[in-house]
């Protein structure tokens, strides 16, 4: 036979709390869904059309020599070297003749062509997030079915708490 239990004040407190916890939960799944989704994106000024923005980073080239050896370093947006930094350059029309270029092509004239360019037309760059739809949608669709199994589980949770309070057979009435 159904134990019919009066509704009391923690039976309430208990709904509101698990409520609670589970809103938060599903805010932090779908703020977590959207960051994830991001994707950087590096923004050249030498890439058209360039708009200056906020958060622009300048981008300059270092050359080393010594008795024995020699080498240059470029860290602009993805680039890790300025050679890279030139076949981008050389890519999008940046610079137009590329056989004007040193030959043979090393880091280190690289970095001094990149050097006779700063000074002319200073590089910099900017780092964006960019949300693709299919990602966006794919990480919301994770987000529900978390959002959905933590609703579950606090559903548990509240049929656990009650059992252990009033035994296999009983109903909240108001």
């Amino acid at each position: 036979m159904m134990k019919e239990v009066q509704e009391t004040w923690w039976h309430r407190l208990l709904t509101v709390t698990l409520i609670f916890i589970w809103i938060a939960f599903t805010a932090i799944a779908a703020l977590g869904a959207w960051n994830l989704a991001g994707e950087r994106v590096f923004i050249y000024n030498w890439h058209l059309p360039y708009k200056n923005g906020t958060g622009e980073l300048g981008c300059e080239p270092f050359i080393y020599q010594d008795e024995s050896t020699s080498g240059a370093a470029f860290r602009c947006g993805q680039f890790t070297g300025p050679t890279e930094a030139i076949d981008d350059m050389i890519k999008v029309g940046f610079i137009p003749r590329p056989d004007q270029l040193p030959s043979p092509r090393t880091e280190v004239s690289d970095a001094k062509t990149l050097q006779s360019i700063a000074r002319k037309h200073p590089l910099k760059y900017r780092m964006e997030t960019v949300h693709q739809v299919n990602s966006v949608i794919r990480n919301v669709g994770v987000a529900t079915l978390l959002s959905l199994a933590a609703a579950f589980l606090l559903i548990l949770f509240s049929k656990l708490v009650f059992f252990v309070a009033y035994g296999s057979s009983h109903r909240i009435v108001r």
